[in-house]
């Protein structure tokens, strides 16, 4: 099966398949090797914490309701040059409540302040506005001492609505909504 793919000047975003899912719910380090990425050299421990959890929990709910798949899974974020390197995932906690879904990602150590996130958030957020449109709000929960993710947020559109214990919550709404990117988006018909 080809997987589902979303393309920017810098990054091809791939969504693993249900099955590949359930594997890396086993052996997280594996979902690259399965779909054929390339992984660098660095263990990064922390980007791999968690990871069995979220993909079991993904991986049900797509096996349960298959419609939820792009609203789901977890886009590993890949870069479009010759290395076709692994460094990250973004995705969505599910099917939208109330018109809002809640974004998560994850960028290995090694590429952090290239833009990459940002490059990926702008191009996954496009995609949902442009594709689904009962998603009229994306939110986001960012640990209040991780300034580079809420700068991310920032330059990817969000707006900063409240605090919680520990973190912040920021929303980026489909209304009036423009791309902060000078990327061509390229995404399967």
């Amino acid at each position: 099966m080809a997987h589902i793919s979303l393309s920017t000047s810098r990054l091809t975003l791939v969504a693993p398949t249900v099955d590949e899912l359930f594997a890396a719910a086993k052996n997280p380090r594996a979902l690259a090797q399965m779909m054929q990425l390339s992984e660098s050299d660095i263990i990064d421990k922390q980007y791999y914490r968690n990871k069995r959890d979220i993909y079991q929990a993904k991986a049900e709910i797509i096996a349960d309701n298959p419609e939820a798949f792009l609203l789901t899974t977890s886009w590993q974020i890949v870069l479009r040059d010759e290395s076709k390197l692994h460094i990250g995932e973004c995705g969505f906690k599910g099917a939208p409540v109330n018109g809002c879904i809640e974004l998560g990602y994850a960028l290995k150590r090694e590429f952090w302040g290239q833009g990459y996130m940002t490059e990926a958030i702008t191009a996954l957020c496009c995609y949902v506005f442009e594709h689904f449109a009962d998603v009229t709000s994306i939110v986001a929960k960012v640990k209040r001492r991780n300034h580079a993710s809420r700068a991310v947020l920032e330059r990817c559109g969000f707006v900063h609505e409240k605090k919680w214990p520990g973190y912040m919550v920021w929303r980026l709404r489909s209304s009036g909504y423009v791309p902060l990117t000078l990327h061509p988006i390229k995404v399967p018909s």
